[in-house]
């Protein structure tokens, strides 16, 4: 074999290994049906819909051609509320320490985290004319209302012309379980509108609420029911503070309590969820790679041997990364690290995925009957 042979060779096996695999509708729809899905929802499938009309027009202080996500405007306008002295103000996991260590205890911190964006939340509602005129009443109300309430009352997001909830549509799909990081409770009430009551769960990482209302603790004989699914909260809920996972400190905590749980009969996390985790078919949405709560996501899927090949739905890197110069490669590189961890990825905004989704399941349940 000469030298261009054995190029022509290298550029083969290089396409070959760097080549992005394809969603198989067919194969999601399949397991949709039997049960075998599982949606794991982060906060940015809400958060998105909520605030990107009113943060669409900003930039970074002092770069206006920086690409930022709601997420990044959330912790830099709390960076700047805290008058956070670093540097990294776009982290939100780094600014709630800075929030820690003004704040008298681990709860007060969350508690003064949900005010601040219960606050951000009304002053875009100040600047929407369709609501606008709600905010004043819903002021005088911000200490007793929840994020989830006052989002609901405000009748956010305000979706385009055509478009639906995408909560409403993953609902539909009648699974048993679904599983969020998110700290809200929008994806029980989607799931209740279309007529399927769901258990709400939480991890108790940090200890058991004294006030947990009877139907949140933890049930580990808990059976699977699609009429009934239950909703597990990952990261904490909004109604107990304490459960809230926010800060890079947070994540550490959580991860290694978790991890060095040894109790087999009453484990933090119940067996029904880890069993799932281990064998479901993954759909992880809303979520950023360089984000804490990815990170420490992934770390408790971990690998599994008995998990049949599962989906990443992830933003383009030219899209998302201020920083990072060379998103083709970036975007090969995570391509093959997740398929050789039996994750695809597909590009592309989580709300069209799950309209797509959705979309895709009707055709084949429709070609099915």
């Amino acid at each position: 074999m000469d030298r261009s042979d054995r190029i022509s060779a290298l550029e083969r096996l290089k396409k070959r290994t760097l080549s992005a695999a394809t969603v198989d509708w067919t194969d999601i729809s399949r397991n949709i049906k039997a049960g075998t899905v599982l949606p794991v929802i982060g906060n940015a499938l809400r958060n998105d819909g909520i605030f990107n009309w009113y943060f669409k027009t900003e930039g970074i202080p002092g770069n206006n051609q920086a690409i930022i996500t709601v997420d990044d405007y959330l912790a830099l306008r709390w960076a700047d509320f805290l008058e956070y002295p670093l540097m990294d103000t776009t982290n939100l996991a780094r600014v709630a320490i800075y929030n820690r260590v003004l704040s008298k205890s681990d709860v007060e911190a969350r508690e003064n985290y949900l005010l601040f964006l219960k606050g951000i939340l009304l002053e875009a509602a100040g600047a929407d004319p369709r609501v606008q005129d709600q905010v004043p009443q819903l002021e005088g109300q911000i200490e007793q209302r929840s994020f989830s309430d006052l989002v609901v009352e405000l009748d956010y997001p305000s979706l385009p012309s055509g478009k639906e909830d995408p909560l409403r549509c993953l609902a539909r799909m009648h699974l048993p379980l679904y599983i969020t990081t998110s700290y809200y409770d929008f994806l029980e009430r989607a799931l209740e509108a279309e007529g399927y009551p769901p258990h709400t769960q939480i991890c108790f990482w940090s200890g058991e609420p004294a006030s947990v209302e009877a139907g949140h603790r933890t049930q580990h004989g808990l059976e699977l029911n699609r009429d009934n699914p239950v909703v597990y909260h990952l990261f904490g809920l909004e109604r107990y503070p304490s459960t809230m996972v926010v800060s890079e400190g947070d994540y550490m905590d959580y991860l290694m309590r978790l991890t060095r749980d040894t109790n087999t009969q009453n484990p933090i996390l119940p067996l029904y969820l880890t069993d799932a985790l281990a064998s479901a078919k993954l759909i992880l949405m809303g979520y950023r790679l360089q984000d804490w709560d990815f990170r420490i996501l992934y770390r408790l899927i971990g690998d599994s041997k008995l998990r049949p090949s599962s989906l990443l739905v992830q933003v383009d890197p030219k899209q998302l990364a201020r920083d990072i110069l060379k998103s083709e490669e970036v975007r090969k590189y995570l391509e093959k690290y997740f398929q050789d961890k039996s994750f695809i990825i597909h590009w592309g905004n989580p709300d069209e995925f799950v309209y797509q989704l959705c979309a895709e399941y009707k055709k084949w349940t429709q070609a099915e009957s």
